[in-house]
């Protein structure tokens, strides 16, 4: 298979602050992430088996580096793998049979599937609670182990945020999933438009405040905005195709 790797950065422009920060970041949001991600879905279509590597300079400035927010994407990626199992598999189990008529069967396999991945995200919180900060510092290394301390402790501080909220994650990933086997695309991509608003709003409070603890929660915060709008719109489904 292809293998692409993307690299993309700010140059050399100077780093913001108050204010300005707080507009690069609603800009860097609003236009180079959907464009990332337009990409990503362009090179995936036309070679569904390469390998996409995407770097920025954030992961080449040591001080900043010292944050741990790059390191803890590594692990973020081991937390959503069941996630994302459990929704490859939800997905044709309700579109099969929502196209045979038995909500009765969704409506169990759903519960069934809700117990498994919420179960599953609570031993997976379980262990990154008990074995986080040693998991988070084999993807640490510098010269200076003092800044290496920091920023195992800052990706722990993150993981703890993010592992707290797991199961809201896996109950995302279910009800996306299922409702895209229910033959209903326009929800699920609105949920995706609400996390990308929450993400904003929780950004820009932190550049405005300066309180940088705060970024921990953006995640966190489209989490539980997608759930919620999606496990409403879920249930409205449900309940009319029963009817």
């Amino acid at each position: 298979g292809a293998l692409f790797i993307l690299c993309a950065g700010l140059g050399f422009i100077p780093e913001a602050t108050g204010f300005g920060r707080a507009v690069l970041t609603v800009l860097g949001i609003l236009f180079f992430v959907p464009g990332a991600i337009l990409l990503f879905r362009a090179i995936r279509e036309k070679y569904p088996k390469a390998k996409i590597l995407f770097m920025t300079n954030y992961n080449r400035w040591p001080s900043k580096n010292a944050l741990g927010l790059s390191d803890i994407d590594y692990v973020d990626a081991m937390l959503e793998i069941c996630a994302l199992s459990y929704g490859f598999a939800i997905n044709p189990y309700v579109g099969q049979n929502y196209g045979a008529g038995r909500m009765d069967r969704i409506r169990s396999g759903m519960k069934s599937a809700t117990v498994l991945a919420l179960a599953t995200s609570l031993v997976i919180a379980a262990i990154m609670f008990l074995f986080g900060r040693p998991i988070t510092m084999l993807f640490i290394s510098g010269k200076n182990p003092a800044e290496a301390l920091i920023a195992g402790k800052t990706a722990y501080h993150y993981l703890c945020v993010m592992a707290s909220c797991l199961p809201v994650l896996y109950a995302l990933y279910l009800l996306l999933s299922a409702l895209q086997g229910l033959g209903d695309t326009i929800r699920p991509m609105i949920s995706g438009f609400l996390e990308l608003g929450m993400r904003i709003c929780v950004a820009v409070t932190v550049a405005v405040t300066g309180y940088a603890n705060g970024i921990f929660g953006a995640e966190v915060a489209a989490w539980i905005g997608a759930t919620v709008y999606l496990f409403i719109h879920y249930r409205k489904f449900i309940n009319q195709c029963s009817q």
